[in-house]
């Protein structure tokens, strides 16, 4: 009788275990207190009751699926390049896997890349076919950027893709081309393309793409003109049209391999909605689009205008970008109505004052900014494109900066103002050898490093939260694993209840933190 008990228990056990099914629940915390992405105990899941409240909780529903997850990374510029170059040796190692390895690293990646200078590319205005020519582009030379001698991005990025120990997909966009190539009758900053040389301009590009695979890396999208008639070269859009349909389209897609394209990125989501569907809706430009990008710069423009980036909390040091979630909300309307299911990007943002969108004297510390305090501002943003617009893929501004923000590129007449101190994902200092994780660095490591490549967002539902806490979940590409990522901007700590199924386990928010949860299914 005894053992039949024994054996009685066992199997009860075993029967609990069997339908319980999911693993612990990892945990990972970044917080105000000084965790950085620890891990820390793991959470036991329990059975809910038939009569447990449900107030207070995040449900997920695995059976609801989204957006595929590309990934996350940031720019190399040519500032980047210059800065890591003076670093030491060793620790140059030791930067590019806290950004690039896949394991214990960010495990960034994507990359975006320059065609030509940019306010970043430091130090002189460059192109790469400064001279008047013939349309096939004898004298196209590369190697301002190819060179490590002259702190090419190109040297930059393969060390970077060896270091994730996989191919980077790399986004290219252009700030200017060529000065020749432009209408003399539009001065710059805001200059068009002579209409003459669209071809020129075309096999520029196409020639770009090519030296790219011939050193070694695989250029994967091209925006042809970055945040055009916004803030750089004003081409037109019945040349922008031209451009893309008539002449860069059909020329990559006889190519092998060929970069999928995209008319431009414009610097903000709000804007992005009201300008684009005027090009959208051109001839031939929907079929010659392969993705959708857009940058996240909405924090001074619309009915935020003059308001900008504001620093707030006891600290003085939480941001708050006003209208965000509306900017968010109509980039997801514009996608709608345009995007035909097409990859989606967020592919630049950063805090800059250059045009006084983060201003110093409504509250804000001094850029670069190192304070933990900082990433809940990024997280902020993270979970509006995720959630709210719904894209695939986030790409940071500048991935490496020193000291100052910069170096920086001092063209007035391109519109790259001095100075232009910036906020980079790590922040290194060649005097010291020393460098620095942001938080924006840490924002998007608890996305980055814990959500797989081509994972699915799933459904995930909140009652009764406290509203500082944020949340996505997502559920890898085997549909055997779950990753959810919260965030509690809140200077007290909050709980919630995980339901999954018929299953429950209490959830702690500390102050100020990120916390991912992830188990398998």
């Amino acid at each position: 009788m005894f053992q039949y008990f024994i054996y009685a228990l066992a199997l009860s056990s075993s029967f609990a275990a069997a339908r319980i099914g999911p693993s612990d629940v990892k945990q990972y915390l970044s917080d105000v207190s000084g965790n950085r992405l620890k891990e820390i105990h793991p959470l036991d899941w329990k059975i809910d009751g038939a009569s447990k409240d449900d107030s207070n909780t995040i449900e997920l529903n695995p059976s609801e699926t989204m957006q595929r997850f590309d990934g996350m990374g940031g720019s190399f510029m040519r500032a980047g390049s210059t800065v890591f170059n003076k670093m030491p040796e060793n620790v140059q190692g030791q930067i590019l896997a806290d950004l690039f390895d896949q394991k214990d690293g960010a495990s960034f990646v994507l990359g975006k890349i320059p065609i030509g200078a940019t306010d970043f590319g430091v130090p002189t205005w460059y192109t790469y076919a400064d001279e008047q020519q013939s349309e096939d582009l004898p004298d196209f030379n590369m190697d301002h950027d190819t060179l490590e001698s002259q702190d090419g991005f190109v040297p930059y990025v393969r060390r970077a893709q060896e270091a994730a120990g996989r191919p980077l997909r790399l986004q290219a966009t252009l700030d200017y081309p060529p000065d020749w190539m432009l209408n003399t009758s539009t001065p710059l900053p805001f200059a068009d393309i002579n209409s003459t040389y669209i071809p020129a301009l075309a096999n520029y590009y196409y020639k770009y793409y090519k030296e790219i695979a011939n050193q070694g890396l695989r250029l994967d999208y091209v925006a042809l003109v970055n945040e055009v008639t916004d803030s750089y070269v004003n081409i037109s859009y019945p040349n922008m049209r031209t451009l893309l349909v008539d002449y860069v389209a059909p020329m990559f897609r006889a190519a092998e391999h060929a970069p999928q394209l995209t008319w431009s990125a414009k610097f903000s989501r709000r804007v992005t909605q009201e300008a684009s569907p005027a090009f959208y809706e051109m001839d031939g430009v929907q079929d010659s689009t392969d993705v959708i990008f857009y940058h996240g710069y909405d924090c001074n423009y619309g009915p935020a205008e003059d308001i900008g980036w504001e620093c707030t909390g006891s600290a003085g040091l939480n941001t708050t970008c006003p209208y965000l979630e509306d900017a968010a909300r109509e980039m997801r309307t514009f996608y709608e109505q345009y995007g035909r299911n097409r990859t989606i990007w967020m592919t630049e943002l950063c805090y800059a004052s250059e045009f006084g969108d983060y201003n110093v004297s409504h509250g804000c510390p001094v850029i670069p900014r190192l304070d933990f305090d900082d990433a809940m501002q990024w997280g902020d943003m993270i979970f509006a494109d995720l959630n709210i617009v719904g894209a695939n893929g986030w790409i940071y501004w500048n991935l490496i900066l020193d000291t100052t923000g910069g170096p920086w590129l001092d063209s007035a007449e391109h519109n790259d103002p001095n100075p232009n101190e910036q906020q980079p994902v790590i922040v290194a200092d060649p005097e010291s050898g020393e460098y620095y994780l942001t938080g924006v660095y840490f924002a998007m490591n608890h996305f980055s490093r814990y959500i797989a490549v081509d994972s699915v967002r799933i459904g995930a539902s909140a009652n009764g939260v406290y509203p500082t806490i944020q949340f996505t979940a997502y559920t890898n590409a085997d549909r055997n694993q779950i990753t959810i990522v919260c965030m509690n901007d809140d200077p007290d700590t909050h709980s919630f209840t995980l339901k999954y199924k018929h299953l429950s386990t209490e959830v702690t928010m500390p102050a100020i933190s990120f916390l991912t949860l992830v188990f398998d299914i």
